[in-house]
């Protein structure tokens, strides 16, 4: 059965579909103050504490269920199309991810295009994870997780930490991860007419945004 929460969030995205413009112009403000009031929507589950943190140089947030161990820790890398998002617009989805993971989650409040492009926000990513393993956590019990953009960000995290010699996390999940800023899949075309959130001409152009003509195959990316 689905819950009251997803049926809000239905109703929500379906008005928003029927009224929205099928093209034109993006305001990126407004997206993000959309995204923020959408996030408002939805209460911080009771005992979770919130604590502001800077995280190797990048503001971020905690979100502490009581009782948890601060051995445990979930890096939450929010989505919003690289160019909106905050913790604050995930903060109820994050409070519930470190509930049923019975850890701290750290969310990030990476740089947006267009005003840092890529690769600000895989530079802060590592930032972060580096300033969590230096100090806060073992990467053996440090889970990432990130959804849409925050889901590619999260594997270009990964790829970079690779890259890096850094040591691994434990695990990753990605939800509905955006991975494909080159629009090569089909269902761009086949789907796009009954998704409920996304856009395509708003897609394209957050993607050369965060892009700002590099190649969309870059793996970190």
């Amino acid at each position: 059965m689905l819950s009251w929460q997803v049926r809000v969030l239905e109703i929500y995205f379906r008005l928003q579909h029927a009224f929205a413009p099928k093209a034109g112009e993006v305001d990126v403000q407004k997206e993000r103050v959309e995204l923020d009031k959408l996030g408002a929507m939805f209460k911080l589950p009771k005992g979770i504490k919130a604590v502001k943190e800077l995280a190797g140089g990048v503001p971020a947030e905690w979100l502490i269920p009581p009782g948890v161990s601060n051995g445990r820790v979930v890096l939450y890398l929010h989505g919003g199309s690289y160019i909106s998002g905050s913790p604050k617009s995930h903060r109820s989805l994050v409070a519930n991810i470190a509930i049923a993971s019975k850890a701290r989650a750290l969310t990030l409040d990476y740089r947006l295009a267009p005003e840092h492009q890529h690769p600000a926000a895989v530079e802060d990513a590592v930032a972060a994870y580096k300033w969590l393993i230096n100090g806060q956590v073992d990467p053996k019990h440090l889970a990432i997780a990130g959804d849409s953009a925050g889901g590619g960000l999260a594997i270009a995290l990964l790829v970079s930490l690779r890259d890096k010699n850094i040591p691994l996390p434990a695990a990753c999940v990605c939800l509905s991860p955006w991975t494909d800023l080159a629009f090569t899949g089909e269902t761009w075309k086949s789907k796009i007419a009954v998704d409920l959130i996304i856009y395509d001409y708003k897609e394209l152009a957050f993607a050369q945004m965060f892009l700002a003509g590099i190649d969309p195959k870059t793996p970190l990316a």
